[in-house]
């Protein structure tokens, strides 16, 4: 099975904030920056449990995607 979509979550405890980046798995896919309590409807997964659905709803201000080069000329 290949997923339809990746992301990655962030979570800063010091600064009691999170958010995440969400990608579709094909060629170039631009990625969006979502809070974690979208990540979580969009997934079905429970991301970071502990952290409270203030901090999940809020969001984080995070800096744009950047396209990295492909390694092996790809």
């Amino acid at each position: 099975m290949v997923p339809t979509q990746m992301f990655k979550a962030i979570h800063d405890p010091k600064r009691q904030e999170a958010g995440a980046y969400v990608v579709g798995n094909s060629d170039g896919a631009q990625a969006q920056v979502v809070t974690i309590a979208e990540l979580e409807k969009i997934s079905g997964i429970t991301v970071f449990p502990s952290i409270s659905n203030k901090v999940k709803g809020a969001g984080m201000r995070l800096p744009a995607p950047k396209e990295h080069k492909r390694r092996g000329g790809r």
